[in-house]
């Protein structure tokens, strides 16, 4: 319900925080929250918009981070992107099942990424045996709605959603509006590639109070190097390969571990 409210507040205000998202990555349901998505016109002067996704991450040195050290943020940010535009792929409850159409070098390890599949809401319905047709408590129904507030469009109109079902055909008018979401049988919509991470300082700095802005850094979504990257974690997740220690490049990431002195890789 409350990505229902995230995309409310997106066409009303042109920012949402702490955006919950949901799906799978392989087999696995990974959740979680992308600190901001902002909604901006397009950088080539047209009238539709954008959606950016931008995360905050704090720095006790009052320097950006070499790359080496921004690989785990990277990676948390383009699997939020992953999930995001997952949630756009429409269900088979509100439209036909359609093709990704991601390239061919990417499929080796492709269908490990969330956009990789059909549907990421029939994914969750049928994991969790949720029915999509079962009506909600009086009780939910009164706090969700209360939430939304504004009704746009009738639409748009939270008060029409009393099942999951109806919550997915609401959620899809919401995309719809805003310009995402499968426009035809081989053309979707999706959240710009270009990802923000925010840095800020930890604590008082060079004479600036905590929280000031460090700086930031701008990249481009990468589902090949992405999609690599997930399957090499998960294999040693699922107990297919030994864990792998850090080189001299990175060994200054153990200077906070607990097992530093008893390490087997120093």
């Amino acid at each position: 319900m409350k990505v229902v409210y995230g995309l409310h507040q997106l066409i009303l205000e042109g920012t949402f925080r702490e955006f919950p998202v949901v799906g799978l990555v392989g087999d696995r349901v990974v959740h979680g929250k992308i600190d901001e998505l902002e909604r901006k016109p397009e950088a080539n002067g047209t009238a539709s918009h954008a959606i950016y996704l931008s995360d905050c991450k704090t720095r006790g040195w009052p320097h950006l981070p070499p790359p080496r050290d921004t690989v785990s943020g990277r990676v948390q940010l383009m699997v939020y992107k992953e999930l995001f535009d997952a949630l756009l792929v429409p269900s088979t409850m509100t439209g036909p099942k359609v093709e990704t159409g991601h390239d061919a070098a990417e499929k080796d390890n492709a269908d490990i990424l969330p956009t990789s599949h059909t549907s990421v809401f029939d994914q969750i319905f049928e994991k969790f045996h949720l029915h999509p047709d079962a009506p909600f408590s009086s009780s939910c129904l009164r706090d969700y709605q209360r939430s939304i507030g504004s009704v746009l469009d009738e639409d748009l109109n939270p008060s029409r959603a009393k099942t999951l079902g109806d919550l997915v055909v609401l959620w899809d008018a919401y995309t719809a509006k805003l310009g995402l979401g499968q426009r035809d049988a081989t053309h979707r919509v999706t959240s710009s590639p270009v990802l923000k991470i925010v840095y800020r300082g930890s604590k008082p700095m060079q004479g600036k109070p905590t929280g000031s802005i460090i700086g930031e850094s701008r990249f481009t979504h990468n589902r090949l190097w992405l999609s690599e990257h997930l399957a090499w974690a998960l294999d040693y997740w699922s107990g297919t390969r030994d864990p792998v220690g850090v080189g001299r490049a990175t060994a200054s990431t153990c200077d906070n571990c607990e097992f530093f002195q008893d390490c087997e890789w120093r």
